[in-house]
């Protein structure tokens, strides 16, 4: 299984939800969502953009009413030669058609030129279209294309996904509404669609993270997929709120102890030589570890937290532990050594990322407001020098 989703944490998509979008985070699930692979076949009109030449030698003979290679170039001013090699393209893609030497524009060369487009059909054209597993609603042209998206096929598992079944079939009807749909470029089915038939559809299965939230009044359920680092719009209204997903995240909730596993919690805490601490229940029904500064700062693993956990989260399974320390300094330090990580990965930098990124953090770590300026500032006098550059630039 590709693991880009893996590597992509539960605590930034946790952080997004959390800080970003505002939200209460109680519990996070590993998903894989069925999704309909279909591949048909069909008659395919594509438009696509004119290269210069060809728009003026389809509108020479449509409206300038020149009938021959010579008449073209004479008329443009180009070398009969060129004029001869699109001529011939333009013939080869069913757009002019020659009779007796008299040059001409088929049907398909009069809707291109009356669009502005280059149409090209294709007969028999086969490809393959994305349906959500709960009511074959298509997907948008974001999922396709290599290394985008993996999609698995049933064979394929990963320990750390729960696998969602679907147990309805593909509905051939959603094909033929999209066929029809004046929109369906954005689900990769381009132009004009004639004689379309099926020739396969299985289930596949996107990985996916599915967060709960505790405000009801809004989307409780938000997906992260590997499309980015945000949440991902389209899978939360195709799958987030159905009965099949939201009834696993609820189950999970139910079966622990006020929503988390306690005892499980206790073991992994003193596992990393933090078993003095306890998880304790907030006012809002989630939890929260307060460790002081000495907690932080080492690898993790064995021995203790990385910093990058304060105001972050651990998960354990299903659960969630928000993990806090009061310490204003090591807050700060996470600050600076977080926004140098996240700039080091940078080739060019962008104010507006800057930007939004030391708001999330800052609202993350409970500093209050630090414009840039601030930000270098600080930066400089923790001797991060390499980062005060970087911000310089921005600030």
């Amino acid at each position: 299984m590709n693991d880009r989703l893996i590597r992509y944490g539960e605590d930034r998509a946790l952080e997004h939800v959390a800080f970003a979008l505002g939200r209460t985070p109680t519990r996070i699930m590993r998903l894989l969502l069925p999704v309909y692979r279909v591949e048909i076949e069909a008659t395919v009109t594509e438009g696509r953009p004119y290269a210069l030449i060809d728009r003026f030698l389809e509108h020479g003979i449509a409206e300038g009413r020149r009938r021959s290679v010579a008449e073209l170039a004479d008329f443009f001013f180009l070398d009969p030669n060129l004029v001869d090699r699109a001529i011939r393209f333009l013939t080869a893609i069913g757009h002019v058609r020659e009779a007796g030497g008299v040059l001409s524009l088929t049907e398909l060369g009069y809707q291109s030129v009356r669009d502005d487009k280059r149409y090209e059909r294709v007969e028999r054209d086969r490809r393959v279209l994305y349906f959500g597993g709960f009511g074959s609603r298509p997907l948008s042209r974001r999922y396709y294309g290599s290394g985008r998206v993996t999609f698995l096929s049933p064979a394929d598992h990963h320990d750390r996904f729960t696998l969602v079944s679907s147990f309805g079939s593909f509905e051939p009807k959603a094909l033929t509404d999209l066929a029809r749909d004046p929109n369906r470029d954005h689900y990769n089915l381009p132009g004009r669609v004639d004689d379309l038939r099926v020739l396969h559809a299985e289930q596949v299965f996107l990985p996916a993270y599915i967060v709960r939230t505790l405000e009801p009044e809004r989307d409780r359920y938000i997906a992260y997929t590997q499309l980015g680092e945000e949440d991902d719009a389209e899978i939360t209204a195709l799958y987030a709120g159905t009965p099949e997903v939201a009834s696993l995240l609820e189950l999970e909730e139910n079966a622990s102890e006020g929503g988390l596993d306690l005892s499980y919690a206790r073991k992994w805490l003193a596992k990393r030589g933090l078993g003095e601490f306890e998880p304790k229940r907030r006012a809002d029904g989630t939890w929260q570890v307060v460790l002081p500064a000495r907690a932080f700062g080492r690898a993790g693993g064995e021995n203790g937290l990385s910093a990058f956990k304060v105001g972050s989260f651990i998960v354990l399974g299903s659960d969630l532990i928000h993990v806090w320390c009061p310490d204003e300094k090591l807050q700060t330090d996470v600050l600076l050594k977080r926004m140098d990580a996240f700039l080091a990965q940078r080739s060019r930098v962008d104010a507006n990322d800057v930007g939004i990124l030391l708001c999330r953090l800052t609202r993350q770590l409970e500093l209050g407001s630090i414009d840039l300026p601030a930000l270098r500032h600080m930066a400089a006098n923790a001797g991060l020098h390499g980062l005060a550059a970087q911000l310089s630039e921005v600030s």
